[in-house]
């Protein structure tokens, strides 16, 4: 019994420490200018929020993950269930309503993950 208490608490804490580093790579709302994106969450209904138009799709990963500990892993899609990649333009979906869906796995950071590279070296 302490086992799964203890073992629930870890998960829970990593679960906010997740959250918590989604909301830091959440940019500024835009004063003007922005894409407006809403998003139908599993838990928390229809949420709105202007992103700069230069940013992408991850950015709306970011603020959907940073709003709840729950779910873990999740993908966006618009209808008629077309998932939206994190790589993608947030002019993609600009004035539309994005729905969640979690998942099992995270997904990829791009429809073509083989275009994804990851620099492995050291930073300066």
């Amino acid at each position: 019994m302490e086992n799964e208490i203890a073992k629930a608490k870890e998960e829970a804490e990593a679960l906010e420490k997740l959250r918590n580093a989604r909301e830091q790579c959440v940019p500024p709302e835009p004063s003007d200018n922005g894409a407006l994106i809403s998003v139908r969450h599993i838990d928390l209904g229809v949420v709105t929020r202007a992103f700069p138009l230069a940013c992408t799709i991850s950015a709306v990963y970011n603020w959907i993950g940073s709003l709840s500990p729950t779910p873990k892993h999740f993908k966006l899609t618009k209808a008629p269930n077309s998932t939206v990649y994190p790589d993608q333009s947030v002019t993609k979906a600009d004035r539309e309503v994005l729905s969640m869906f979690e998942e099992s796995v995270p997904l990829p950071l791009a429809q073509d993950e083989n275009e994804v590279a990851f620099y492995e070296g050291e930073s300066d």
